[in-house]
């Protein structure tokens, strides 16, 4: 079984995927560590990040899959394309829970609220469900921490959460506006 776990910056997609890999003894791919090792980036100038090249990524990670039938992938780019997975886990964290979390991690308040914004209008769910069709995209909501080992266990038994971030959006739309 080929499992992607994605979603936005800071919602536990490197812990659920090390829990996840150990308990069902799978490989595990890091994708920022791939991206990393192929040079799968570009640097433009004038900007502080790298940019991905995703078509190259897309072919990286369908190879690492062919190559490894039952693993485990994981990255936030992974909404972005179709890799070839059985199950699509898409994290999500209520937004100023996640502001919390990434504030703990020093982001810039930029890409705090990028994020967050990111998060509060489901940009992974739906990347995911457009690019994974026939039903393989699962949320699972990170919002109280649950164990990894409870998020695994939700996963192999495909009990995905109900996540609807729309009040939290209505109340804070102005804010979000504003910022």
């Amino acid at each position: 079984m080929r499992i992607v776990i994605t979603g936005t910056p800071g919602t536990g997609k490197t812990s659920l995927s090390k829990t996840l890999a150990e308990q069902i003894h799978y490989p595990r791919l890091d994708v920022k560590k791939l991206v990393e090792q192929r040079k799968i980036y570009r640097i433009i100038r004038g900007e502080a990040e790298k940019t991905v090249n995703m078509r190259a990524l897309q072919r990286a990670v369908t190879e690492w899959f062919r190559n490894h039938p039952n693993g485990i992938a994981e990255s936030h780019l992974l909404c972005e394309f179709d890799a070839g997975a059985d199950i699509v886990v898409v994290m999500r964290c209520q937004p100023d829970v996640l502001k919390k979390r990434l504030e703990k991690r020093r982001y810039s308040k930029d890409k705090i609220r990028s994020n967050v914004e990111s998060e509060a209008l489901d940009y992974c769910l739906v990347r995911a469900e457009d690019n994974y069709r026939d039903g393989r995209v699962m949320p699972i909501d990170t919002t109280r921490r649950m164990s990894a080992k409870t998020a695994a266990g939700k996963i192999l038994n495909r009990q995905g959460d109900k996540v609807d971030w729309s009040a939290w959006l209505r109340k804070n739309a102005v804010r979000l506006a504003k910022s």
